[in-house]
């Protein structure tokens, strides 16, 4: 007997444990893959922008968590943007991908997840931001 151990244990319990453990292990990697999948969002934006505002309300209220740099206040940020070739803001990285400005549709389609429900951009007030004039 290679374990004499676990002699006393009922036959089969082994394989149980061992199929148990497989199937968590699949599991788990297909809860990281799902969660990889929906990737990376890193937003340029500017103090005084309306558009930066509406696309950051929409992105919040889907709760879509996303890293936002303020190239009016960062100057490491205005470089990386401008290496980028970013050309005005909203300017989103997603997945690796650039986006100038903000398409809901196109968004989604970068995010590689289906568009939840919830307003449209268009249907989001666009206000100035606070300290605007």
């Amino acid at each position: 007997m290679l374990y004499p151990e676990c002699q006393d244990e009922l036959p089969g319990v082994s394989l149980i444990r061992i199929v148990l453990i497989l199937v968590l292990s699949l599991w788990l990697a297909s809860a990281s893959r799902a969660e990889s999948k929906a990737g990376e969002i890193t937003l340029f934006s500017q103090t005084y922008c309306a558009a930066c505002e509406v696309a950051k309300r929409y992105l919040d209220s889907r709760q879509v968590p996303y890293r936002e740099y303020n190239i009016s206040e960062s100057q490491t940020a205005h470089r990386y943007f401008e290496k980028l070739g970013g050309r005005g803001t909203p300017f989103f990285i997603v997945n690796n991908k650039r986006m100038q400005g903000f398409d809901s549709q196109r968004f989604w389609s970068l995010y590689g997840v289906p568009v939840p429900d919830g307003p449209s951009v268009e249907a989001l007030p666009v206000t100035p931001p606070p300290g605007a004039r």
